[in-house]
């Protein structure tokens, strides 16, 4: 979670002049990362003029579990289309899920931020 006071779950969100190449998580207490769900996304700002937002919710209910992604992963069944371009995306671009978590369209957005 991004800005989480609590260490184990604590994500690398930042703004820096060079790109992240490496996730940065936090420990995870009982509940372990999951490398394959977990990227490292460099967005240029300077490239658009929209940050578009995706959020992506997936819910199993073997384990009656609900999955979000924000950001593409290095499991595209669970890909997040956040981007910057020079238009508004206007509907949610989102990963199939993996025939066990399924995707939820009602659930899942996008929020384009205009960027000046």
């Amino acid at each position: 979670m991004v800005g989480t006071t609590e260490v184990k779950f604590v994500a690398g969100t930042n703004i820096s002049n060079s790109p992240d190449t490496t996730v940065s998580c936090g420990g995870g207490g009982t509940d372990h990362p999951i490398p394959l769900l977990s990227s490292a996304t460099a967005l240029d700002l300077t490239a658009g003029r929209y940050l578009n937002l995706h959020q992506c919710m997936y819910y199993f209910d073997g384990y009656r579990d609900h999955l979000t992604t924000f950001a593409p992963s290095g499991d595209g069944r669970f890909k997040a289309g956040t981007n910057i371009s020079n238009t508004p995306d206007t509907k949610p671009s989102c990963g199939p899920g993996d025939g066990r978590y399924q995707l939820i369209p009602v659930l899942s957005g996008v929020k384009a931020l205009l960027m000046h």
